[in-house]
């Protein structure tokens, strides 16, 4: 029989949770250790006694993410602290949590950020794509600045904020993508290439296409053909292939005349273009298809 093991705080926690059942007609999980409880509807928080610490009156109550809590009264959103202040005052249409000292907020469609004394440090003018969004809580800075969008997106420009809200690359492109390894996609004029984190241009726009960086290289599309570059713009493979895959386990698919291999982070093709359909590897192994029959390869 296996034995289950719980700790001081998860015993307490289930206590808390068992007994606060008969007088809550809801109640979440601790986190930080607040428990969000409703009584009509309407929700507050207690503490891991079992005691209400922030009075029963939000519409809407989310859990506490590095001390500051989404709240929601009369479709109005804002931020409480752990004390129950209303930091971010509860008048936007929508609040994300707080992550490197800042939290998105937005009205309509336009997004800004506020520090966590709930002062607006950008305007509420922003555009922001929601795929660059993280899911859960990770940050959606990435390493310190986010891609934002200035005026409509069809004849606005694409700008850089920091966590402080100043915005350190202004708008200048049409479209423009997350930094990662120091360098992101940009475009102009249907051009793609590189800029660093002082937005200088850094690799060409003359790409038709372009991706981000990982583990130094990133895939790019000229006149219909895919290449891979590496981070100082050399063309590790010059584009040549209909298609490549995203890299996993450090290889790649690559197609060429309706056939498929792999190549490596390097350019390198290490498994022949022969297959009529080739997938991913993961754990070692890949489906392939060849001459109507499928079976698994092994990476060599």
């Amino acid at each position: 029989m296996k034995k289950i093991l719980f700790t001081t705080t998860m015993l307490i926690g289930l206590f808390v949770q068992l007994n606060a059942q008969s007088s809550y007609d809801g109640i979440s999980d601790f986190y930080e250790g607040l428990a969000s409880v409703s009584v009509n509807e309407k929700w507050g928080y207690i503490d891991q006694t079992g005691k209400l610490v922030i009075p029963i009156k939000y519409d809407i109550a989310y859990q506490f993410i590095d001390g500051m809590a989404a709240v929601a009264i009369d479709g109005k959103y804002g931020h409480i602290n752990k004390q129950g202040t209303e930091v971010t005052p509860l008048k936007y249409d929508w609040v994300y949590y707080f992550t490197e000292g800042a939290a998105l907020v937005q009205m309509g469609d336009k997004i800004g950020l506020v520090n966590r004394e709930g002062k607006e440090i950008t305007p509420i003018k922003y555009l922001i794509n929601p795929d660059i969004l993280p899911e859960g809580t990770g940050s959606y800075f990435s390493e310190g600045l986010l891609v934002v969008h200035v005026g409509d997106w069809d004849t606005g420009k694409a700008a850089y904020i920091d966590t402080k809200g100043k915005e350190a690359i202004p708008p200048m492109y049409d479209r423009a993508n997350q930094f990662s390894e120091g360098l992101a996609a940009v475009s102009n004029d249907g051009y793609a290439g590189f800029i660093d984190r002082t937005g200088k241009e850094v690799i060409p726009l003359k790409y038709d296409e372009a991706w981000g960086f990982s583990e130094g290289s990133s895939i790019v599309k000229l006149d219909g053909k895919y290449g891979l570059i590496d981070t100082s713009g050399k063309e590790l493979v010059s584009p040549q292939y209909d298609r490549i895959g995203y890299f996993s386990e450090g290889l790649a698919t690559v197609r060429k005349d309706g056939k498929y291999g792999y190549m490596n982070r390097k350019g390198q093709l290490v498994i022949p273009i022969k297959y009529d359909e080739a997938h991913a590897f993961s754990n070692g192994e890949a489906s392939v298809k060849e001459n109507g029959q499928y079976f698994t390869i092994y990476k060599p």
